[in-house]
């Protein structure tokens, strides 16, 4: 996988930024190991292209990705990818992404409900803390992305509704900020 730093691939990142698709298009044509590229914090292309909504983006990279880790399977709804690689010896269904998450939690915040059943199935804890400065669980992402259906998922699983934020914030704190009535009433029945 090339480094930005190495390859002077830092345009890819930059591209994304800007929904210039027809440029990152014409940039994968003509140099198309740089669907593989990652950033100086280790974040690959399409999990950047994620994060920034950039669905075009995020296609275009995918389809010219021959393999996925976890959180990038995560994170694009791959369900039978996470399954396979649930099969790998080498597999750790609590391991965190380089930006401090894990696969689990990256499902919940981008709306993966069958990826979300298949984590939970293979054994993945809804209360695992991430490993950056947000410090957040599941509930969290799923609740400021407003995936009631995830919400209820975690739920059932036993996620600890009443657990804090790095920030102090619990998932109907974040909820009630969000306007969000049906995630309210999710989380606040018994």
């Amino acid at each position: 996988m090339a480094r930005v730093a190495e390859t002077g691939v830092r345009d890819i990142f930059s591209l994304i930024d800007a929904n210039d698709n027809a440029r990152l298009s014409a940039y994968l044509v003509s140099r198309p190991e740089g669907a593989g590229a990652r950033n100086l914090q280790n974040m690959s292309a399409v999990m950047y292209a994620l994060y920034r909504r950039n669905h075009n983006a995020v296609k275009m990279l995918r389809d010219r990705l021959f393999s996925v880790d976890l959180w990038e399977a995560a994170a694009l709804g791959e369900a039978n990818t996470v399954r396979m690689l649930a099969s790998e010896a080498s597999f750790d269904i609590e391991a965190f992404s380089p930006d401090g998450l894990t696969a689990l939690q990256l499902a919940s915040f981008f709306g993966r409900l069958a990826v979300v059943e298949a984590l939970l199935e293979l054994g993945a804890n809804p209360n695992a803390v991430s490993k950056n400065a947000q410090g957040i669980r599941a509930i969290h992402g799923a609740t400021v992305g407003r995936h009631d259906e995830i919400v209820v998922c975690l739920k059932a699983a036993g996620a600890e509704l009443d657990a804090r934020s790095a920030n102090g914030q619990t998932a109907l704190d974040i909820a009630v900020k969000n306007r969000d009535q049906l995630l309210i009433e999710v989380l606040t029945q018994h």
